[in-house]
C-alpha cells in the first residue's frame, strides 16, 4: 500500500504491529509522547483489555496509536483507514535477544526466564514448553497469518506450511510499509517520513531494552543455530524475501 498523504500527526491513525524482540519498544517510546495518554494503546493497555475480556478491536477503534503484541486477527479492520507497519527480524538474531532479554530485572516471574536460566544454551533452544514453543515457533508467522496463541494456531491446523506462508505474505502486504530491524535507523526514518514527520540529521532514536549479552549469535555452535532455523523455517522464508527485496 502507499504512504498516506502527509497529516498532521494527531489526525493520523497509526497501527504498528509489534512482534517481540524487533526493537518495537524503541519505536513505541518514540510515539509516546506524540499523543496523548487516552489516544495510545500499548502492549500493557493491550494485556489489560484482554485480561478483562474487552473487546481489543472495539478498543483499538478509539486510539490514534495502536501497538502492542496482538495478531493480524486484531488489527486487520484497522488497516484500510490507518497507515500501519511492522518490523520482521532475522529468527536467529531474534532468538538471541530473547534469550538474553530472559535474564532482565523483571523476567524472573516468568516461567521462561526460568527455563533460560536453569538449562543449558542448546537445551532451552530445543524446549518443548510451551512458552517457549510460543515464542520460538514461527512467532513471526503466526503473528501475521492471525496470533500466536494456541488458540489461533489450532484454526490452521490442516494448513500447509506453504499456504501459511502465502497468508502471512498476503497480510504483510496490507502494511503501508514493512521493515527490518537489522536496518533500524534507515527503516525507522522511512516510517517517519511517511507521518510527514523529519529526524533530526545525527540524533539517534531511544532504544529501550540495551541489556547485557548473555550469548551472541557468535557463541551459538551450528547445531543450536539448525535447532532454532528449524523452529523458524517460515520465519526465515518471510524474513530471507523482504531483506532481498530492498536489493
Amino acid at each position: 500500500m502507499p504512504p498516506p498523504q502527509s497529516r498532521r500527526l494527531h489526525e493520523q491513525k497509526v497501527v504498528f504491529l509489534h512482534i517481540q524482540k524487533t526493537a518495537g519498544t524503541s519505536v513505541v517510546e518514540f510515539f509516546r509522547p506524540l499523543y496523548q495518554a487516552t489516544q495510545f494503546l500499548s502492549h500493557g493497555e493491550f494485556l489489560n483489555a484482554l485480561k478483562q475480556n474487552r473487546r481489543v478491536d472495539e478498543i483499538a477503534k478509539e486510539k490514534l496509536f495502536v501497538s502492542g503484541h496482538f495478531g493480524y486477527a486484531h488489527i486487520a479492520h484497522l488497516l484500510p483507514e490507518a497507515y500501519s507497519f511492522v518490523f520482521l527480524r532475522d529468527p536467529v538474531a531474534r532468538a538471541v535477544s530473547l534469550y538474553n532479554f530472559c535474564f532482565t530485572e523483571g523476567m524472573e516471574q516468568f516461567e521462561i526466564s526460568k527455563l533460560a536460566k536453569s538449562l543449558p544454551v542448546r537445551e532451552f533452544f530445543n524446549s518443548t514448553h510451551p512458552e517457549v514453543c510460543q515464542a520460538l515457533d514461527n512467532h513471526q508467522v503466526w503473528q501475521l497469518i492471525a496470533w500466536y496463541t494456541p488458540k489461533f494456531k489450532k484454526q490452521f491446523s490442516r494448513v500447509s506450511e506453504a499456504d501459511l506462508v502465502s497468508t502471512a505474505f498476503e497480510h504483510l502486504s496490507q502494511f503501508n510499509r514493512v521493515c527490518l530491524t537489522e536496518h533500524f535507523e534507515t527503516d525507522f526514518s522511512q516510517v517517519l517520513n511517511d507521518l510527514g514527520m523529519e529526524k533530526t540529521a545525527g540524533v539517534s532514536y531511544p532504544h529501550e531494552y540495551v541489556f547485557d549479552k548473555v550469548i551472541s549469535r557468535d557463541s551459538l555452535d551450528s547445531e543450536t543455530v539448525d535447532i532454532i532455523r528449524n523452529r523458524s523455517s517460515m520465519d526465515q522464508t518471510i524474513y530471507d524475501f523482504v531483506n532481498s527485496s530492498r536489493q
